[in-house]
This record gives C-alpha cells, structure tokens and sequence, in this order.
C-alpha cells in the first residue's frame, strides 16, 4: 500500500530531530544475556502466525467449526473466517463479537482485549481493554438480528498512540507484541520508532529506532517482550535490546519529539542468522522470551525453508570433575540448612555439590553472569565409567538407576537440570557446548583411597611405601602414570564435543603436610605413610599435566592452594575428623576441603590461569618413570569380612591368569602365605580353608600373584577386614577389627581399664566402645568395604545394610559402598578422648584460678 506524502514527509522531520536530541542507538559491546548469545534453530513443518492460538473444533451457535482460538483466564476468542467469536468458558458456546475495530486480540492467559483500527491506508490507535468480559455486552436477538451476539463496548477501553504530534496526522501503528503476563506492550511505530508501553500505568519509552525501512521494502517487525518489560526483540534488523535504565522517557504523551535519556544497547544478529541459514528475506513471527528471559524463540520462514531459532545464553562455565570440585567437605550450615545443592544431598544423589565449590567462586573472579556457571562434579565420579563413556546402558554413578522405571526420563530430566550422577559428565558437554570447562579427575580410578585406609588403620607401616614390601611401591605409582591415558582420551572426547569450548584441566591439592604433627585429624598415618600420599598426588598431577599439554588445552597446577592449612598443619582448610565426628556430618566430607579451602583453591586457581594465559611456563611435579613389574588387578576375590575361627573361600575367575600357572597368595601387612595355587585350564582357581592363626584382626590386602595370559606379571589386589571369631563379626566389635585406639595420651582405649589408667581414663574407655559401637550398629556400618576401583581421595560412601539409608553414591560394580568410613570409626574414640580430656582440664584450671582469686 502507498505510503501518504505527508505522513512520510513527517517521518523524516521526526527522524532528524530525534537523532538531533537524543544520539544513535547504541549496539552492545557486552552486558546482557544477549552478548555473545548462541543461535540455533531446528527444522519446523509450517510457519503460522499463531501467537499463542489453538487450532481446533468449536460451537459457533449451532454448528461445529475449525477455529483458530485464544485462550484467555475467562474468556475465549475464536477467529473463523472474516469475523472474531467470544465464549464464556463456562458456556462453551461461541458467539459473534459486534466491533468497530479492525481487528480483536486476546492475551493469551489473560483477560486483556486489544481492538485496532484501521485509517485510509494503514492501522493506528490501539485501544485497550484491561477486563474483556467486562467490555463485551451480551445482546439480541434484536431488530435486524436473529442471534445472540456480544458488543464490544469501546467506551471500557482506553486508546493508545491516539494522535502523531502533528495535526492532522493519525499514528501509525505497523505491529506490535505484548508480554505474555499481559503488562508490557511493545510496538513498532510512524515507520520508525521502537516503543515500549506499561500498560498499567501508560507510560511510553522510546528505546530505539530503525528508519531504513523507509527505502529497504521490508517493514521492522516488534516480535517480543519479556514479562518484566526489560527485554524486547525486533525483526528487520533481528535484534535484542536490554531496556533496563534506559531509553526516552516519553511519559504518556506517546510524542516522540519530546522527553530525555538515551536510547537503549543492543545486540543484533542477522548476520549470524545468515551465516547459519542463509540469506534470505525472512518472514518472523511468534516470539517470546522463555526460562526466566534467558532464551528468545521465533519462528522464521522464507519460501520453503522454515526454522525454529532460538537465541538464548549458553553456560559460559561447566564444571566436571569428582568431590574435590563437587566441595564435599563443606558441612557448614546456614541455620538447618546446608550448603550442598538440592538434588546433591538426598537418598543415592549424593554428589555434594557446595554452592561454597571453586566453581561458584570463580564466577565473581572471572565476572561471569550469576546462573551462568554450573557444576556437574560428583563424589566418587571415575573418569573411566563416569566422565568418559556412552550414555546408552549407563545406569548412573554407583548403579544409583538400578531397578527405577523410566530411565530415559529420569536422565533426560537430569541433563535438563544439571543434575549430576545420573548420565555421564561429557553429555552435559555435549548437550550445553559451554565457553569455558574446567575438570579434576582419574583420582577415583586409581583405587588409591582404600591404600590410604589400609596403611592409615595398621600400626605397621603399609608396604606401599617407599622402599615397603615386595613391588607395591612401584606398582601403584605406574598404575597412577597409567592414568595419562584416560586423562587424554577424556580431553579428546571434550574437544570432539564442544570444539569452541576452552578447556582447563585442574590438578589436585596436596592436602596433607609430611612434617607436621598430625593428632587427631592425621590418625595412625606415619611420615613415611604420608609422604606416599603427597607422591601419589603429585605423580597423578603430572599425568594430568601431561595429557593437557598432549592435547593442547592448559594445565592448571594448585598443588600448593591449601598449604597453611592442610591435615598435619593444622587443618583450617580442611574438613577433618573432629568436625565430623562431633557434629555428625558424615564420614565422606573428611579429607575434603572445606568452604575456606575452596576459596584458597579457587584464588589459586585464577592465579594459575593468569599464568598460563600470560605464556609463564606452569612448573609440574618432574617425577622419573617407574618400572611396572605387575599389572594391577582390584577384585573381589573373597568375602570382604573374614573371621579367624570360619573357613574362608577364595575364587580367582577365569581369563585373569594363564592356565596352568602357580599363583601365590598373600596377606598383608605383614606378608603371610595363605596358599598357593595351580590355575585350570579357564585360568581361574578356588581354594578353601583358614587363615593364618597369627593374622591379627584388622584391615588387611591380600595379593593374589601369577602370570596373566600375555606371560606378564599379575596381581590381584583386595583389601579385607579380619575378626577375631564370628561372634566379633556379628556384634561389629569396631575394637576387634581394630586392634588398639590410642587417646591423647597414649592410652590404648580397647584395652580393659585397669588401676593405672585412672578413673578418667578408664571411663572414658567405656564410653568410647558404647558410643562407637552404639553408632555402627545404627548405622549398619560395616567396619571395611572391598574395592570398586576408587581413587585416592575415598569419595562415595559408607556401606548401609538394609534398610538402605545411603550417605553417598553405592558402588557401581558391586553395590558396596565407599571407602571414608572403616578409617574414621577408628579415630572417633581418638577425637572424643582429645576433646573431652581438654575440656575437663580447661574446665578445672578456670576453676582453680577462680579460687586462687
């Protein structure tokens, strides 16, 4: 239709004096959900104008008809043909709405009406209706009308943009979106000005303006508002605009010419629209702004190609890793509430997600956007089963999916939410395609962390040490180096996944100190015990750095992040036994860092990136190669409680040894022969019979050692818990299997109180054994679990008999549960002891000097 000579005239003198006063719009550089939002879109079968209408059969008087209805709170609106129908939802029965509009719209959900008019050649003055049934007069049958028919009363309404500012000169209005909660109108308007309108209180803002449409041929289109008004999308340029504080305030005079401010940033995306499919001229339609605003989604067609775009805020951070970045340890709380995250605290969802995690933190240090940043880590979590592997057959971290019903759901719904544990971490990767990833891993595949209980719970030190019995040393450290190959083929499946990702491979923290005097939260661990620790994580720090650096991503090292405040070193970093014991907070968090030790590591963290970015060489852990001189094995090879009275049944399954090789069995610490065996042809092997008669009752690892089938070494390793008699077994007797606690004092407090403990001593011996006792059999604690090939760090949980009440994730492969738990029932009477030795002591000297006083 021809544009009238005055009205484009008037245009143009508009256009001058507006970009006169108030400048050019703005195009954001950044700030806004907007900035550097991703595109996507998929395939859609046709493009209607549907603008939130139901296409489906209706009563129109007497006769059933296809329609194209608006659902409102009340009422309905039907189009059909030329002409607009209303219904009570109550009565069902549409009937025609009497109007001098040019056309009828409802807000969908809401009561609001919109009539428009139509003036010489193109549409003006909006008038709006905020109470619809109230506005439409139910009439006839009447002179002239056979029927029931409803007039819309236009003197209910309140007209919008009545006038130009130029006499004589109508408004015009070319398209307009309103809000889905019916408050904010948006509209193109005069060919040339993008205005906002608060349809409660009436008051305008001019945010921007598009004249090119003056010569192009293609009209700018208001596609979108948000419901809190703050975000608009036009079409003909494709842009986001943020309205917050900005834009000419025009009051509700709607005068263009008038009023103050400047006009409001932007983010355009044409032309990546075009990159993406194509250039064409693009017909765009049904937008709206979706998940608390964070997403736009319009349809787009042109000819016969029809997309469903959708430009929304990518995750700029994902975090993948286990409980070192989860942040088990943080057992803080805010009144009765923690800080884990819902979903990450309950029943088998026992990842233990902090909000206080390194992750969160970093998103003030590197200003990302809050709700930006996500961690899917969990407790527990190996790289092998569950970073790295495929979705299908995945039952969840622990075997947690077992035996629910609809898997498929519950996993989606997972991957919806971030929710971790349940599908394997790359498919968050997958699914998100974040700007930045970081990920800590392959502590949890080495089946460290039952090392670390073993020599933590004998009085002899472990042969895991340097210079200890036999090969252990150096088999452990080649099986840590072993990691570098998961580590890598992890990276390679990231980078395949979300190619534009940047990638940051994070060591571990030492967390333990060599030198220090441990008391309470370093337990039976000798120097010799913890310096394998620190060369267990230091050793699996340069594996990760390696395989970072083969992959071309960064390695970031905080090796030294909790140094001040490790176990040994007084601990202020870290979550240890007496802050768990005494406020009951659960085995899994100890040897975690707490919420300051997250803020040291996510400090430590930054530092290590500015490094890296800044090209300084990131200085790792040079650790010379070890010579494997067996392939490690962890199985379960016999039950994992052994009595001495009881025989014990051993069974070596086929393929893990050659057939008919001598395979010698061991206990340990102190090595002892239990058998030693001939393999079949399978090249399994059983044997039955009784321990040893000098096998202590404790924690201990029995070897089985042969020649696998390609001639090489092989041992299977499996650590087990030994009792007195099957007596101590079923009464869970903590000081049967652990042999002797040891106060502050030196007092071993299973041993029967005798005259020289003193009567403080020995009733704190009794309380000890009640008190412990008491708890693991409330908790249905076993006293040791059998490995599942957990790591260095004893994430996961303690084992629940039933009724199953799980404290973290059960093992995948055998349904046991973790590794924390046999260390720290063992140091609890040691904590209480230290504690209430103290506070009687600090109790009398106050009292003392009081009296001295």
């Amino acid at each position: 239709m021809p544009i009238p000579r005055i009205a484009l005239v008037s245009s143009i003198i508009v256009a001058s004096i507006i970009c006169m006063f108030v400048g050019a719009n703005v195009k954001a550089e950044g700030g806004g959900w907007y900035s550097g939002a991703e595109v996507s879109g998929e395939p859609i079968d046709k493009l209607e104008d549907k603008n939130n209408c139901i296409v489906r059969k209706v009563k129109i008087y007497s006769t059933i008809e296809s329609a194209c209805v608006y659902i409102g709170k009340t009422i309905e609106i039907a189009k059909y043909g030329a002409y607009t129908y209303a219904a009570k939802k109550d009565e069902g029965v549409f009937r025609r709405i009497e109007h001098k509009f040019e056309s009828i719209k409802l807000v969908a959900g809401t009561d609001i009406l919109f009539g428009q008019d139509y003036r010489g050649s193109y549409l003006t003055a909006y008038t709006l209706f905020r109470s619809g049934p109230g506005a439409l007069l139910p009439k006839g049958p009447d002179v002239g009308r056979m029927y029931q028919y409803y007039l819309l009363d236009k003197t209910k309404g309140v007209q919008l943009f009545p006038d130009s500012g130029y006499p004589g000169e109508l408004r015009a209005i070319l398209n307009a979106a309103v809000s889905p909660n019916g408050r904010f109108m948006f509209v193109y308007v005069d060919w040339f000005s993008f205005i906002k309108v608060d349809l409660e209180t009436l008051d305008t803002v001019l945010i921007g303006t598009n004249a090119s449409q003056l010569y192009s041929g293609s009209v700018s289109s208001a596609i979108a508002i948000s419901d809190d008004g703050r975000y608009v999308a036009t079409s003909s340029p494709m842009r986001v605009y943020d309205t917050l504080g900005c834009g000419v305030n025009l009051g509700t005079n709607y005068n263009t010419t008038k009023g103050s401010g400047g006009y409001c940033s932007y983010a355009e995306f044409d032309q990546t629209i075009r990159q993406k499919f194509g250039s064409a001229k693009w017909t765009r339609m049904n937008g709206r702004f979706m998940d608390n605003n964070e997403r736009l989604v319009f349809d787009q067609g042109s000819y016969n190609i029809k997309h469903r775009i959708t430009i929304g805020k990518k995750p700029t951070y994902l975090a993948l890793g286990d409980s070192y970045t989860s942040g088990e340890g943080d057992v803080e709380r805010e009144g009765h509430k923690s800080y884990y995250l819902p979903f990450t605290d309950h029943g088998l969802d026992m990842c233990h997600i902090s909000s206080r995690s390194y992750p969160f933190l970093l998103r003030s240090i590197w200003a990302i956007r809050e709700g930006d940043v996500h961690s899917v880590a969990c407790s527990g979590a190996r790289m092998v089963y569950d970073y790295n592997r495929p979705l299908a057959g995945y039952m969840g971290q622990g075997g947690r999916l077992k035996g629910q019903n609809e898997i498929s759901r519950i996993q989606q719904d997972a991957l919806d939410r971030y929710i971790p544990g349940r599908v394997p971490q790359l498919e968050f990767v997958k699914k998100y395609k974040p700007d930045i990833i970081t990920f800590t891993g392959g502590g949890n595949d080495i089946g460290f962390g039952e090392i670390l209980k073993y020599c933590a719970l004998s009085i002899d030190t472990c042969g895991y040490v340097k210079g200890g019995y036999g090969t252990m040393h150096d088999d452990l450290m080649a099986s840590i180096d072993d990691q570098y190959v998961h580590i890598k083929s992890f990276i390679k499946s990231v980078k395949t996944a979300s190619p534009h990702s940047k990638i940051y491979a994070i060591g571990y923290p030492s967390f333990i100190y060599n030198d220090g005097l441990c008391y309470l939260n370093g337990g039976l661990l000798n120097r010799p015990e913890r310096e394998l620790i620190n060369e267990a994580v230091d050793r699996l720090n340069a594996a990760i750095a390696r395989a970072a650096k083969d992959m071309n991503i960064k390695y970031l090292s905080i090796t030294d992040a909790l140094v001040g405040g490790r176990i040994c070193e007084g601990g202020k970093y870290m979550t240890g036994v007496v802050r768990t014991i005494l406020r009951k907070d659960g085995f899994n968090n100890m040897f975690h860092p707490n919420a300051k030790g997250h803020a040291k590591m996510a400090y430590a963290i930054e530092k290590a990136k500015h490094r890296v970015e800044a090209n300084t060489s990131e200085t790792t852990s040079n650790l010379s190669p070890v010579n494997k001189q067996h392939t490690l094995i962890r199985e379960r090879i016999f039950d994992d409680m052994l009595t001495r009275d009881s025989k014990a049944t051993l069974s070596l399954p086929p393929g893990r040894f050659a057939p008919a090789t001598k395979v010698e069995v061991l206990i340990h610490s102190k090595p002892t022969r239990i058998a030693t065996l001939i393999t079949d042809q399978t090249g399994g092997a059983s044997w039955s019979g009784l321990l040893p008669r000098d096998i202590s009752p404790g924690v201990h690892l029995i070897t089985a050692t042969g020649r696998g089938l390609d001639g090489r070494p092989v041992q299977v390793q499996q650590f087990v818990s030994v009792f007195s008699s099957r007596e101590a077994l079923d009464s869970r007797d903590v000081c049967d299997v652990a042999g002797g606690w040891y106060d502050d004092r030196g007092a071993n407090v299973c041993a029967h109180p005798g005259p020289s403990s003193g009567p403080i001593s020995s009733e704190l011996t009794v309380q000890y054994k009640r008190l412990v006792s008491q708890w693991l059999q409330n908790m249905g604690v076993h006293p040791v679990v059998y490995s599942d090939n957990r790591g260095v760090f004893s994430e996961g949980a303690i084992h629940i008999e039933a009724p199953r009440l799980s404290m973290g994730v059960p093992s995948e492969t055998t349904g046991v549960d973790d590794q924390h738990d046999s260390i720290w029932w063992v140091f609890a009477p040691y904590a209480f002891g230290c504690i209430t030795f103290t506070a009687i002591g600090a109790f009398y000297f106050r009292r003392k000097r009081r009296l001295c006083k």
